[in-house]
């Protein structure tokens, strides 16, 4: 899935988690830490979205 893919999920952990992604190639470690924890509570269970936002 693309990152314009996931953006068009709406509130969904991997949409999320893309965003992070996308914010810390931007440099800018708030809103991807942000993003992370979203995806870390819409997927509790999920270990990478919680490694993520760890």
């Amino acid at each position: 899935m693309t990152a314009v893919e996931a953006l068009r999920i709406p509130e969904s952990a991997e949409a999320e988690s893309l965003l992070g992604d996308i914010y810390e190639k931007l440099e800018r470690p708030f809103d991807a830490g942000h993003a992370y924890q979203k995806a870390a509570e819409f997927a509790p269970l999920n270990e990478d979205y919680r490694f993520d936002f760890s």
